[in-house]
């Protein structure tokens, strides 16, 4: 899923005059006509009859607030900064334009300058809506989020039904970890507008995080039919089919969402997840190559891409993927096991343990890094490391019944049979497809046969071969069976 940016609130504080009937041509009148003329989206007339009332009436600060707001909306902002500057020195305690002297601020990028006109509109009026908003944003921008999360609150204290407030609260608790709390808000917003987009795209966001991924496309769905065109929602539809494992809708959706934006590195890896679901595999490199090609820092993508390389049968191009996730994230658990089974399938077992090792230090409830590291002991003659890592594994999953048949090897390779065939029975017990079965049924008989055991290691195989329906499995227990008969005999 891609994180969406928390949305900037661009709020500007309009100025009213308050008169008694006024004539048309009189400054009031033409300021009438000027709000009229900007809410009509006609800035050019606003701006001429914003220029003809100050004429009118130079000291008047609401009609240099409003003309800033004109010059702001032109993208004109060093007139705009000089007639908040001035409605500023005529009216000193006007909260609306230091927030909308801090919005130019902001927009050239001094944000310390900023961040003062909010805090002084605010001193003046710790209730203004807009400046509370404004300063919210800036925090997000700077990386304070507390501080966006106090004032966003204090929006809402003072206008419950503020949407905009609940929107950017909501999105702030996406990027927190707390779904929960960002559902709640996002919920409170699409009571007032059921076609929030924004509202709508978070709602998918946070349920999409919660693992509730029918109700996350709902939710996309919603805001796409609403009329959202942000090819970002696309792509985490896309993502939220590939959950629910509808992945001919999910490849639709990407492609839809690269036809909009075909540069979108998101949009090509969650493409190649799509494909790499359906297996195919060719398709799915091919689209972690773009992503790459566009974004080459993204450990996410070099790792898919490896574990597909890897799954193909392509070692070598596997291995330096997994080792540009290493470059990025040392400690990327998930890297360094797969890596190291490469390195082992490769006979170097010595790299291969010091990755096992590396990977279950980062993360030790890695499974298939502790089963990983106690073959690669067992490959090395370690056995007791082998089996202190198995019982360690066995804590953390004590019903796997791979581990349990793990750990039969390391005491079989110790020649400790009673405790191997203890240890292949719990695995037997919890063993689900016949297949698995004759697997430990096949240990089991090694074991015996290496203690001498031919006739426990016979019925060992005998079993095996009941169960087995793999082929080159029968006919490996089969030439077992006959070759441990044929040294029964002599």
């Amino acid at each position: 899923m891609t994180k969406n940016l928390v949305p900037l609130a661009v709020t500007f504080t309009v100025m009213l005059l308050l008169s008694g009937p006024v004539m048309a041509d009189s400054a009031e009148g033409l300021f009438d006509k000027a709000v009229a003329a900007e809410r009509s989206g006609n800035l050019d007339e606003a701006l001429e009859l914003f220029s003809r009332a100050l004429e009118l009436d130079p000291g008047n600060g609401a009609i240099y607030n409003n003309r800033g707001i004109i010059h702001a909306q032109r993208d004109q902002l060093d007139q705009a900064m000089e007639d908040f500057d001035q409605a500023i020195r005529l009216d000193p305690d006007n909260a609306g334009a230091y927030n909308n002297r801090g919005m130019i601020f902001q927009k050239k990028g001094d944000l310390h300058q900023a961040a003062a006109d909010y805090n002084k509109a605010l001193e003046i009026n710790q209730a203004h809506v807009q400046a509370l908003l404004n300063r919210a944003t800036l925090a997000i921008r700077t990386g304070t989020p507390a501080q966006a999360v106090a004032d966003l609150t204090s929006v809402l204290q003072v206008d419950e039904r503020n949407v905009k407030a609940r929107v950017i609260l909501g999105r702030l608790y996406l990027t927190d970890g707390s779904p929960d709390k960002a559902l709640r808000e996002l919920s409170a917003a699409l009571r007032q507008e059921p076609k929030n987009l924004e509202a709508l795209s978070g709602s998918g966001d946070a349920n999409f995080i919660k693992g509730r991924f029918n109700k996350a496309v709902e939710d996309y769905s919603e805001a796409i039919e609403a009329g959202a065109t942000d090819p970002r929602i696309l792509v985490n539809r896309c993502s939220a089919f590939i959950r629910i494992q509808e992945f001919d809708k999910a490849v639709s959706d990407c492609a839809k969402a690269l036809e909009l934006d075909p540069a979108s590195s998101e949009g090509f890896y969650n493409l190649g997840n799509a494909y790499a679901a359906m297996i195919k595999n060719d398709d799915a490199i091919q689209a972690y190559n773009r992503a790459i090609d566009l974004r080459d820092s993204r450990t996410d993508y070099f790792y898919n891409r490896g574990m597909i390389l890897k799954k193909v049968g392509q070692d070598e191009k596997a291995l330096a993927d997994f080792d540009r996730v290493l470059d990025l994230d040392p400690k990327h658990a998930d890297a360094l096991n797969n890596r190291g089974v490469l390195l082992l399938s490769k006979g170097n077992v010595q790299r291969a343990v010091e990755d096992f090792d590396r990977a279950v230090c980062e993360d030790a409830r890695n499974l298939p890094a502790l089963k990983n590291l106690a073959a690669g002991y067992l490959a090395t003659d370690s056995s007791d490391k082998a089996l202190s890592i198995l019982e360690r594994a066995l804590k953390i999953a004590p019903k796997d019944p791979d581990i349990l048949a793990r750990l039969g090897d390391a005491w079989s390779s110790k020649n400790r049979a009673e405790k191997a065939v203890a240890s292949y029975k719990k695995a037997l017990e919890r063993s689900v497809t016949p297949d698995q079965q004759a697997d430990v049924n096949a240990r089991m008989g090694l074991a015996w046969e290496r203690s001498g055991s031919i006739d426990k290691a016979l019925q060992a195989y005998a079993k095996a071969m009941e169960s087995a329906q793999d082929t080159s499995m029968r006919e490996r227990l089969r030439t077992k069976i006959d070759d441990l008969t044929a040294r029964k005999k002599r």
